[in-house]
């Protein structure tokens, strides 16, 4: 890793502005989702064939999209789907909030796990309706651009990572303009 890379980070992880937002999942709940066999992955209290995470302080953890993780509990499909980075973004932003922050350096530390060692992921940017197709196209890579530029310099290994920007094409609710379809998703990369 490069030095100073390094040094930025931990110069970050020291700082109040770090301490300030508290991620909303860990990265063993990262590592479990990714490792999680899907013949054993559904428990009893959950949907059939889906994950759930323990509650996070008073949120419940969100592991993949859709109408699985729509519900008071939270859940996803029992293969290696999309993990949901719970990165948002305010309307017509790439920047990345201290919440945003928090979560992804969460993701850098699932990713440097022994589990995930040599794992790819692409990064996927959306939007909300809002805005024309070529506006929202651009500003989805321009969203998983950032949260690949802010995991390298966490010192995550570029190459494992891989910027793709859906626009609109892929909501997340139903409501075409809600906020909750501007968003960040990881998920593995298939060769």
């Amino acid at each position: 890793m490069n030095i100073y890379r390094l040094i930025i980070a931990a110069a970050f992880a020291a700082s109040p502005l770090a301490a300030s937002a508290e991620s909303q999942y860990s990265a063993e709940d990262i590592v479990s989702h990714f490792n999680a066999p899907a013949e054993t992955a559904a428990k009893p209290d959950c949907p059939e064939g889906a994950i759930c995470l323990p509650k996070k302080g008073t949120r419940a953890v969100c592991i993949g999209t859709g109408s699985a993780c729509a519900g008071e509990t939270q859940a996803a499909p029992a293969q290696k789907s999309g993990f949901d980075l719970l990165i948002t973004f305010e309307l017509g932003s790439d920047r990345l909030s201290q919440q945003a922050q928090s979560n992804l350096q969460e993701f850098a530390r699932a990713m440097s796990d022994p589990a995930l060692e040599g794992t790819q992921f692409n990064v996927d940017g959306h939007t909300d309706a809002r805005g024309s197709d070529t506006f929202n196209e651009a500003l989805s890579k321009r969203r998983a651009q950032a949260v690949v530029e802010f995991l390298k310099g966490l010192g995550i290994d570029q190459s494992r990572l891989q910027a793709k920007g859906h626009g609109e094409s892929k909501p997340r609710s139903d409501d075409p303009m809600d906020a909750i379809n501007r968003r960040v998703e990881a998920t593995i990369r298939t060769r």
